[in-house]
């Protein structure tokens, strides 16, 4: 199990993580602190946007981290959460 951070603020938890090519795949669940991201992640999960710079400050963008069961967090780029509960992850 992985948890998502940006900055110190749990995002959710991460079941069911797997390899997909070069990317990562799981099941999220999100808490309450979700929210205040909810307009990045349709942005990123609608693929009429794909390719397209997100229109959102570098502060909401930067920061992003997977936590390992042994505690360890590693920086990713900016995750995309479907609204199935699907994240992908670099």
């Amino acid at each position: 199990m992985f948890k998502l951070f940006h900055n110190d603020t749990l995002i959710g938890t991460i079941s069911n993580a797997m390899p997909d090519e070069m990317a990562m795949v799981g099941d999220i669940l999100l808490t309450a602190e979700a929210a205040r991201f909810d307009e990045l992640f349709r942005f990123l999960s609608d693929e009429k946007n794909y390719g397209e710079d997100p229109p959102f400050e570098d502060a909401l963008l930067e920061g992003w981290q997977i936590e390992n069961e042994g505690g360890e967090r590693l920086g990713i780029f900016v995750p995309t959460i479907y609204p199935d509960g699907t994240i992908c992850w670099r």
